[in-house]
């Protein structure tokens, strides 16, 4: 079966004009977020292929997308084009449980925005994922963004199982990402000081002199 959605009436997008654009929604509403469930199906779970089969494990990828400590739903034209969720887990990190992205989609970006939206949602917490061994681009995108590796080992022992159950039953060999949280603080003390600045070029005067 292929990952891409296809027939009449999908919100699936299965092709992409050279010039299409699309746009994140960081909020999704519950109908959006159900139009992205189906993505998932369609890119994670390509083997179902009964009709029960895919309902099923659609509201299974709807529960947890209504769940998500935070998501995000990239959108071209009414269609879902891609999606990310993040689960919170021990010491209140998250853990991105999955980008997927419509196959026609692909390296046009969508990926990078959905994760872009999520920053802006975990305010500073640290962030964890996994990602294939064999899945270079992938890993090449999130290491670009500040992503290392990470042993499980190193982690707090109730965020190493939280983490790990991720994964349980997988039969692909995955590497554990982490980007780091800000410092307490840290978030505040940056939006205060770019107030300041701002108020200082209003007030006719940059940092370190006058005009």
């Amino acid at each position: 079966p292929s990952a891409a959605a296809t027939g009449a009436g999908s919100d699936v997008a299965a092709a992409a004009p050279a010039d299409a654009t699309f746009s994140v929604d960081a909020a999704p509403s519950p109908a959006l977020l159900t139009k992205a469930a189906e993505l998932r199906t369609e890119v994670f779970s390509p083997h179902l292929t009964t009709i029960g089969s895919r309902y099923l494990q659609t509201r299974r990828y709807e529960d947890e997308l209504a769940e998500a400590a935070g998501a995000a739903v990239a959108v071209s034209d009414g269609a879902v084009v891609g999606v990310v969720s993040a689960a919170e887990k021990a010491t209140g990190a998250w853990y991105v449980s999955a980008v997927a992205t419509a196959p026609a989609w692909r390296r046009r970006g969508v990926a990078s925005a959905l994760l872009d939206a999520l920053d802006g949602r975990r305010a500073g917490r640290a962030c964890f994922l996994h990602v294939a061994d064999d899945n270079g681009p992938a890993r090449a995108l999130y290491e670009a963004r500040g992503f290392v590796a990470k042993a499980p080992d190193d982690l707090d022992p109730a965020l190493s199982a939280g983490v790990a159950l991720e994964i349980e039953g997988s039969d692909e060999a995955q590497a554990l990402l982490f980007v780091p949280g800000a410092p307490a603080g840290a978030a505040k003390t940056a939006k205060a000081g770019a107030k300041k600045r701002k108020r200082a070029k209003r007030g006719g005067f940059a940092k370190g002199r006058r005009r």
